[in-house]
């Protein structure tokens, strides 16, 4: 091979070559040492960038994916959630008056990874890729950067869709009442709300691991380092609008027992996260909001073991521990500061 194929090789992450990856820049024309740029952001700039990043759909052209703007954004997840989960909810509806509910449901995930650009699934596929690939840290956060698909990543998609559909018809017709709905519309809202809040807790509550190698590094590494713009207020914010979304949508015992389980799975994603890789990373992120998805299906359906209550209460247990930690770290760091 010779030296020029060598160099044309080494620039290739899959698919894609590395200099379109890198031209993508850091999503903004600001820059990063600006920092009252995003703290000073309204929060109408801050939902529709985080529409604009966890979704296909139509933004003015103003906005865009500062990273700084995007963080604090995380605190608006849920909403873009509950939108997400509501347009998959009309498709699901519409198609179920015409079709059998198997293929109502088949319809109503492909509508949504449509709106979503397929984007935690990618995280989904990535992550089984790499943590079942990989070895060592290097390793992993190399196969997580290839563009391609592996076996790993085959089979977790696959098994991941077959699951949600059959979730999807097993909850039946949509039902839709304030506060009390029922059947796979008002599940789709509320668990499309809650797994997103899976985003901003971990993205608090854990070390987000910075890549210096990653092509893509303009943007996500100036997205980890503005972490502490994720206030405790935000998060506390982002907790209370997926609760109030979720009661509406399935009624406040469905929606406790889900955020339960949106808090320990959490958890539970950001030990391992910890364990594996020292903290957690954007494809992660991706990945654990899908499985929190098929875990609330599969409570609202019955079809969760009692066996697993213990791990609803050590969610509570979690979320309430964590906002008492985050208050005194506040006070700590306000005393110190004064």
């Amino acid at each position: 091979m010779s030296q020029e194929s060598e160099k044309t090789a080494k620039r290739k992450t899959g698919v894609v070559d590395a200099d379109e990856i890198i031209s993508r820049g850091s999503g903004t024309t600001a820059k990063e040492s600006d920092e009252d740029y995003a703290k000073n952001a309204s929060e109408t700039r801050c939902f529709l960038t985080s529409v604009l990043f966890l979704t296909r759909l139509p933004c003015p052209m103003w906005c865009d994916l500062h990273p700084g703007v995007l963080v604090r954004g995380m605190a608006w997840f849920p909403l873009v959630g509950a939108i997400v989960g509501l347009m998959s909810a009309l498709w699901f509806d519409f198609m179920a008056s015409v079709l059998p509910l198997s293929l109502a449901a088949t319809a109503s995930v492909a509508a949504s990874v449509r709106l979503t650009g397929c984007f935690h699934e990618d995280g989904l596929g990535d992550t089984v890729d790499a943590f079942g690939g990989g070895w060592s840290l290097a390793q992993i956060l190399r196969i997580m950067k290839d563009s391609r698909v592996g076996t790993y990543g085959s089979i977790a998609l696959a098994l991941f869709l077959i699951a949600k559909v059959h979730l999807l018809a097993s909850l039946g017709p949509s039902e839709w009442r304030v506060g009390g709905g029922q059947g796979a519309g008002p599940a789709l809202v509320a668990a499309h709300a809650l797994a997103r809040l899976s985003g901003p807790v971990l993205m608090r509550g854990c070390h987000y691991v910075i890549d210096e190698e990653d092509l893509k590094g303009g943007f996500y590494n100036w997205f980890a380092r503005s972490k502490e713009l994720l206030s405790v207020p935000r998060i506390v914010f982002s907790v209370v609008l997926a609760s109030i979304i979720a009661s509406l949508a399935i009624g406040v015992q469905q929606a406790l027992v889900a955020l339960a389980i949106t808090m320990a799975s959490s958890l539970i994603a950001g030990i391992y996260g910890n364990q594996v890789i020292g903290g957690v990373i954007g494809d992660f992120l991706g990945a654990t909001v899908c499985m929190i998805e098929l875990l609330i299906y599969s409570s609202i359906c019955g079809k969760l073991p009692s066996s697993l209550a213990p791990a609803f209460r050590l969610g509570m247990a979690y979320l309430f521990l964590w906002c008492y930690k985050a208050l005194v770290t506040r006070k700590t760091d306000d005393s110190k500061k004064a």
